[in-house]
């Protein structure tokens, strides 16, 4: 049981998350809350 809730907790043992690619990156950029409101018609352009 300790062993399913480490699991679920941390993930794998060894396994490795994947790298985010700069199109992923970007979409969290554009979609965080706090950013998001800040981002003006240029900067939009820019990140399209």
């Amino acid at each position: 049981m300790q062993m399913v809730t480490m699991i679920e907790r941390d993930g794998l043992p060894g396994a490795v998350e994947p790298v985010p690619i700069i199109r992923e990156l970007i979409a969290m950029y554009r979609n965080h809350s706090a950013i998001a409101p800040t981002i003006g018609r240029t900067k939009a352009y820019c990140l399209n």
